[in-house]
């Protein structure tokens, strides 16, 4: 007899404790998270330009991010300094790597300069491109009808024989996103990002000769 009921109790808890997992929802997963997330890199559209041995050579750091947004997540900048993150979306990989990656590219497509990042260190160089990266968030409005994406990139441009600061311009962009899907939202990201590397392949193009004088 007391082995029955010891059964029965068993059973009245498990069913219990299966009754409160039941009503927790999302709070806890038995392996179906759904969706998989939809997965998006930053790409400079013009081709990269073939490098000459006879340019200055630059080497592009590795992004300092602000806090909070180096990862694979897309930050969403919310009222009163409050920050969540874009459900269904991830970056292709951390945000500091994809954007040296997009760096390296539009300088090496904006510039003659010789751009060397990670995988040049042992290369002799003239100057270095620190980075750094305060802004790179969605701000959604209250009906959606004025999104946009705010940008913040600091470059510091180092002439390496004498640690000469050339200069550190500040960039910032923001730009509305048309329409509500996530296409049109890295689409903003893409068009901001474009506009700025234009205007420091410029900024860089004009001052290339303090690297080496």
């Amino acid at each position: 007899m007391m082995h029955k009921l010891l059964k029965t109790a068993k059973l009245g808890t498990a069913l219990g404790f299966m009754a409160v997992v039941g009503g927790c929802g999302p709070l806890i997963s038995f392996g179906d998270d759904g969706p998989a997330d939809e997965v998006y890199t930053l790409e400079y559209p013009k081709v990269a330009s073939n490098s000459t041995n006879d340019g200055a050579t630059m080497y592009v750091s590795h992004p300092v991010m602000s806090s909070g947004i180096d990862g694979t997540e897309v930050v969403v900048a919310l009222d009163n300094n409050k920050r969540t993150v874009l459900k269904g979306v991830s970056w292709a990989g951390h945000l500091s790597d994809l954007m040296q990656d997009y760096l390296v590219h539009s300088l090496r497509a904006e510039t003659a300069a010789n751009i060397v990042s990670d995988k040049g260190l042992d290369v002799r160089v003239n100057c270095r491109m620190d980075v750094k990266v305060w802004k790179m968030e969605f701000a959604p409005s209250a009906d959606g009808s004025s999104d946009m994406v705010n940008i913040e990139i600091e470059l510091s441009l180092i002439r390496l024989q004498d640690a000469y600061l050339v200069g550190h311009p500040v960039y910032t962009r923001t730009e509305n996103v048309v329409g509500g899907s996530h296409d049109d939202i890295v689409a903003a990201f893409n068009g901001a990002l474009n506009d700025i590397a234009r205007e420091h392949g410029a900024w860089v193009s004009s001052n290339l000769q303090a690297c080496t004088s």
